[in-house]
Order: C-alpha cells, then structure tokens, then sequence
C-alpha cells in the first residue's frame, strides 16, 4: 500500500462519513505500517461517532479482526456496534479471514437485539447455500468467480465447533421469543440461519422450529382483478402510455402476516438431513 493511500484512507477514518471510515478500516489493516495504531491513537475525537471510529481502528490495526472480535462486548453504543456490524455485513471480502466468523458469532450473542439481528443476517449471507443456477450465473464473470470463491472461503471457516455455538444461539433467540417471533424482525432469517447450522441430534432446534408451525402458512394472497382496458386505473393507465400495452389484468400480493412455511420447512429437512 502506498503512503498515498494511506493518507487517504486516514482522511476516510476522520471524516464524518461512517460508511467510508468502517470501509478504510478493513483496508488499512493490510498495510504494513506499524507505527499506524499510533497515529490513531493521537486523533481528538470531535463527537461520539469519530470516537468510536478511532476506538474501532487502534484495536483492528493493532490486533486485526481476531482483536476486534475479542473486544467486541466491551464497544460502547449499541448504535454504533449495529451500524459497524451492518457495514461490515455489505462488506464481507474486506474483512476477510478466520477470526472474522467469530467476530459475528459475536455479535450474534450481543445485549442489544438490533446488534444480535445483524449478526443473523450476516453470518446467513455466509452460510447461504445459492441454487444451481445461481451458482452457474455467477461462474460466468470474473466478479462472479471472485463472489464465489469467497463465500467458499467463509463457509470452510465455519467450523462445526462454530457452527454448534451459532445453532445454540439461534434456538435460544428463538426459545425466548416462541410465543411472539415476529418481536425478532427478521423470524424467517433466524429459521434459515438454523436450518444452515443445526444437525439431526439438536432435539432443542427441532423442537422450536416444530413449535413455530402454529404461526405458518402461505406469507401472501394473490388476488386477480379484471379490467376494462377502456377505463383503467391510474397505475395501469400511466403504464398503457409509457410502455403502449394494454393491461386486461391486476395481480395483486396480500400479506397473511404469516411465516413462511416453506422456509420453515426447508430448515428443518436441512435440520434432518446434517449427521453430527
């Protein structure tokens, strides 16, 4: 790394943008200047954010992610920890390495529930299995293969010491909140993240997962609508000038309010189908 982008990337770390702080972060833990810690260190914060900021870079330019992981649940702000948990979640590849999987096992088992939410979401990104097609798409460009080969690089970090500690986790969320999982925002990320890290014995994940089916069903009603294509509606009437097609029909979506049975049911045949 260059003594330029060094000191852009510091002038990222100082700015108010958070986005390009956190992003700086990641990079400049790859350079091979020691001494940057101590520059870090001798910034006056001007607000909360910048001191959480700098906080955040001593520690990962000091001792990496493994030492932001470790320092994790003494970070101060609730806030800040969601908002760098959620760049980081944008940000994967820049993050990168083993100790990066116990860094969100981490925030998974954060006191605040918006931290604990984006942990889920990113450690499900991690672990998402993607369809045939979506892996033949993606083989097809030079980005793609890179995407690829990451997301293979995480899930082999996922050890199945890891992925237990991540299984238990998740039951326990889901445990806590039987009676009411949509007190978790996401319930359905929660159920797919188990299906991706809980096996055939965990008598416990199966159990609530089972126990979630009384809240299931079809998440939408579909209901169709005929139209007189001389007297159509707004919307459809702005899109017969803009596209020259005539609608003759409304589809519309319904939310049930209810979870995804089908989500649930493919976490628990995935549940049913990984030996210990």
């Amino acid at each position: 790394m260059t003594n330029a982008r060094e000191e852009y990337l510091l002038k990222q770390l100082r700015g108010k943008d958070y986005r390009l702080a956190f992003k700086a972060i990641a990079e400049l833990r790859n350079s091979s200047e020691r001494s940057l810690a101590s520059i870090v260190s001798g910034y006056k914060a001007k607000d909360e954010q910048r001191a959480f900021q700098y906080l955040v870079a001593r520690i990962v330019l000091e001792k990496g992610v493994g030492g932001l992981a470790e320092k994790w649940h003494e970070l101060p702000s609730p806030e800040w920890r969601e908002n760098l948990m959620s760049e980081i979640r944008q940000f994967l590849d820049l993050w990168a390495e083993e100790s990066l999987i116990d860094l969100l096992i981490n925030a998974l088992n954060d006191a605040d529930l918006r931290v604990c939410r984006r942990g889920v979401t990113a450690l499900r990104e991690c672990l998402e299995e993607l369809s045939v097609k979506e892996e033949r798409e993606a083989r097809k460009t030079e980005s793609g293969q890179r995407f690829l080969a990451g997301k293979e690089r995480l899930q082999s970090w996922v050890t199945p010491q890891r992925r237990a500690r991540i299984a238990q986790t998740v039951t326990r969320a889901l445990e806590q909140h039987s009676e009411n999982p949509w007190a978790l925002t996401w319930p359905s990320w929660y159920i797919e993240l188990l299906g991706y890290t809980a096996n055939k014995t965990d008598e416990s994940a199966i159990a609530v997962l089972s126990g979630l089916r009384r809240f299931a069903g079809e998440p939408y009603k579909v209901s169709y609508q005929r139209l007189d294509p001389s007297n159509l509606p707004w919307p459809e009437k702005l899109l017969s000038e803009r596209k020259g097609v005539i609608p003759t029909l409304r589809i519309a979506h319904h939310p049930t309010g209810l979870l995804d049975i089908s989500v649930l049911d493919t976490a628990l045949k995935r549940i049913s189908d990984r030996e210990p």
